[in-house]
């Protein structure tokens, strides 16, 4: 059932979660519609000086085919996937309880079941996808891996001496996957483990994990093998990846609702105000 739109001196109820240090603001419209979302709202929303603060938006809807979460990025504009902000959905779709279930992330289905180490979800497929020749950049990526979302898989000996976002910026941009360039996944692979660090798209710097950028990294560092395979974050959470019988990857980690809260849509007039203020001054 469609529910009322809020009146403009409503709330906008939130949880603001996180899932090994990625953090989200989630919405659930589920049962009552809520504000449209424009661009510089999101981007002012997920603002970590002036909004909740974020590295993405969560927006839970009902639809025919059951859940379905719209992603949007840090800059306000969509994406096509975000691993951790699906397992940080299931925790919160699940409850108390341990699934399975099922809901769509954009265009992807997702599987979720809670486990011993947290929220593990199945993500599906990966495709590693044709390179050019980047022979001449350093460090030079090994593979395009899209997990939803492309990544260039770069090997380095020590994550921990990388300028990410130094390092990051140019090959975010390379237009080889398309206008909206890829994340760049920085990974030192080890015996039992892969450490990665993960410059993202959208949100322009580092966040403290990326699930895709995770399950990219496993991907590659498994070379063919179904794992399981531990991926140590940036912010210090063991992440763990593997590919199950169907050729599905999943992922598992760790959640957390940080706090709930509700954000006055004063703020809303704020941004709408700003808006109009620079088309007016465009004119």
């Amino acid at each position: 059932m469609k529910g009322k739109s809020q009146g403009p001196g409503a709330g906008l109820p939130f949880w603001k979660v996180e899932a090994a240090g990625n953090d989200f603001v989630l919405l659930d419209q589920r049962t009552q519609a809520g504000p449209r979302l424009t661009v510089p709202m999101v981007h002012y929303l997920l603002d970590r000086h002036r909004g909740i603060g974020g590295d993405g938006l969560l927006l839970l809807r009902s639809s025919a085919s059951g859940v379905t979460v719209e992603y949007r990025n840090a800059d306000g504009n969509p994406a096509e996937f975000c691993g951790n902000g699906a397992r940080c959905v299931a925790a919160h779709l699940m409850g108390d309880d341990a699934g399975p279930i099922r809901f769509h992330v954009m265009k992807i289905p997702v599987e979720a079941r809670r486990t011993e180490a947290g929220v593990a979800v199945r993500v599906g497929p990966v495709e590693v996808r044709d390179m050019p020749d980047l022979s001449r950049l350093r460090p030079r990526p090994a593979a395009l891996v899209r997990v939803g979302v492309d990544h260039w898989i770069v090997p380095v000996g020590d994550v921990n001496s990388l300028d990410v976002t130094g390092l990051g910026q140019a090959l975010r941009h390379h237009p080889w996957p398309g206008l909206k360039g890829a994340n760049v996944t920085f990974v030192e692979k080890r015996r039992a483990e892969v450490r990665v660090r993960t410059y993202e798209r959208g949100v322009e710097g580092e966040p403290l994990s990326c699930g895709s950028g995770a399950v990219a990294a496993a991907h590659w560092a498994l070379a063919g093998e179904p794992g399981p395979i531990g991926v140590l974050t940036h912010g210090g959470d063991l992440l763990r990846v593997w590919r199950d019988e169907d050729q599905q990857y999943w992922l598992e980690g760790p959640t957390r609702v940080c706090f709930t809260g509700v954000w006055p849509l004063e703020a809303r007039v704020r941004v709408l105000a700003s808006e109009t203020g620079s088309a007016s001054k465009r004119g």
